[in-house]
């Protein structure tokens, strides 16, 4: 059941499944990213649908700067329903500035399109099809009323040193930011995108743990605490915490049977038996072999204090440091995803 502390619910009913009916007509924000990889080519088809519509206030930005003026342009105007045409990095930056500006019982259902080069959130919580199919969808939802549903899905809240607060939905570090600079320099480079950039990499790294090739995929010793725990030591080659239900390729490798909102996944440097668990694990399906003394870790958290010397990520943008620091991970409130 969706209650007050939230959203603001005044401008819809829902019932206990999820699904939506409109009261009146919403106020729609929109903000494009006009440098997210799936915006490159043009955003002609949004400026021109949203010309005549009175009820949507847009804007375009692609600096932390202007996604924060925008929200706060249109918590004035009381946005009902933020519409984020951008990448995982975009979803990242208006999702750390949403839960810093706006009141929790006053957010806006989000609605992700897929306009990014990996669009992981949107694939897993976001509007169906392609971005300009998905605003069409949207428009003929409010005109006509049509029922909607939404998904509830907590947000990650990390916190580290003294920066602010920062809010995502995927959390990772070791292999996976080797991953994406990987990627970014070895991938994207010969034109390949998207999903097949991801699958390539993936493949490629686990060619790279079969056969011990820490020069492509290095381990690191990281002290980890989940919900007040003491902490553990333990050498790892990747780590990450989310709360998607679905990662790249409909990969589901977590498999916890905790009742908590955020998956936490970990493997050991030197995991044993890797040919029989990991694809079972990619889907979320553990075997036998999948156990702590073997290097197989995962547990459903609302917690995780982690020591970490390299960095970290946070749906694909890449957080540095020069020495070991504390990182916290946590659950930091939930929103609602709009699903027409």
């Amino acid at each position: 059941m969706i209650d007050n502390n939230i959203c603001n619910t005044s401008w819809f009913d829902v019932s206990r499944y999820g699904r939506i009916n409109l009261l009146k007509r919403p106020i729609v924000g929109i903000i494009s990213n006009p440098l997210s990889g799936g915006n490159r080519n043009g955003l002609n088809h949004i400026r021109e649908a949203v010309q005549r519509r009175s009820e949507v206030c847009y804007v375009e930005a692609d600096t932390l700067s202007g996604i924060t003026s925008a929200l706060l342009e249109f918590l004035n105007r009381h946005v009902n329903v933020l519409v984020i045409n951008g990448g995982d990095g975009t979803v990242h930056a208006v999702l750390t500035e949403l839960f810093r500006l706006f009141p929790a019982d006053n957010m806006p259902v989000l609605a992700v399109l897929r306009s990014g080069t990996a669009s992981m959130t949107a694939r897993d919580v976001g509007l169906k099809g392609d971005r300009d199919a998905a605003i069409s969808r949207l428009f003929e939802w409010i005109d006509l009323c049509r029922p909607a549903f939404v998904k509830k899905r907590s947000v990650i809240r990390v916190e580290y040193s003294s920066a602010k607060p920062l809010y995502g939905m995927f959390f990772g570090a070791l292999a996976i930011c080797q991953g994406i600079r990987f990627c970014h320099s070895r991938i994207y480079t010969k034109g390949l995108y998207g999903e097949a950039a991801e699958g390539v990499t993936l493949f490629r790294f686990m060619l790279a743990t079969l056969a011990g090739n820490d020069k492509l995929l290095s381990s690191a010793s990281v002290q980890v605490s989940l919900d007040s725990g003491p902490y553990e030591e333990n050498n790892l080659l990747l780590l990450f915490i989310t709360s998607l239900e679905r990662l790249f390729l409909g990969l589901r490798p977590f498999w916890g049977n905790e009742t908590a909102p955020l998956h936490y996944t970990a493997l050991g440097a030197n995991p044993r038996h890797i040919l029989c668990t990991l694809p079972g694990l990619l889907l979320g399906h553990k075997n036998s072999f999948c156990r702590p003394d073997y290097g197989y870790f995962s547990h459903n958290i609302h917690e995780a204090r982690i020591i970490l010397d390299d960095g970290f990520t946070i749906d694909g943008e890449l957080y540095e440091f020069q020495q070991a620091e504390p990182v916290t991970v946590k659950e930091g409130g939930s929103a609602l995803f709009l699903q027409i």
